[in-house]
Order: structure tokens, then C-alpha cells, then sequence
């Protein structure tokens, strides 16, 4: 049983890319049309998150 799942993996192919949507092919119903990108509106907002960190203790020169 182990060979016909290894001849199943051989026989594969590599999936075909879909036909595009030409001007010339406007009845093509298998091709398809791209959609545009979303629009977005020109403000992009981003959160923060405020966290008090503890800051880096320096070693000082004159100590040492």
C-alpha cells in the first residue's frame, strides 16, 4: 500500500495558475478578474502601549 501513495506524491501537479481577464476575453467565464486593493482612508492609526520600564543603571566611572 505504501507504493501507490508514493506513486500518488509522483503524480502530482503543480497547480495551474487561473487564465486572467483580457479585454478580448470578456465572455471567458472560467478567467477571472482581479479586484482592486481596499481602500483605505489617509489616516492610519496606531496604538501605543505606555509601560513604565525601570531605567539602565549606568556604572559610574568614579567608583570603580
Amino acid at each position: 500500500m505504501s507504493d501507490n501513495h508514493q506513486t500518488d506524491v509522483t503524480e502530482k501537479k503543480a497547480a495551474e495558475p487561473l487564465p486572467m481577464a483580457s479585454d478580448e476575453d470578456v465572455l471567458d467565464w472560467d478567467a477571472y478578474s482581479p479586484s482592486p486593493p481596499p481602500k483605505r482612508s489617509g489616516k492610519i492609526q496606531v496604538r501605543l502601549r505606555k509601560r513604565q520600564a525601570e531605567p539602565m543603571p549606568f556604572p559610574d566611572p568614579e567608583t570603580e
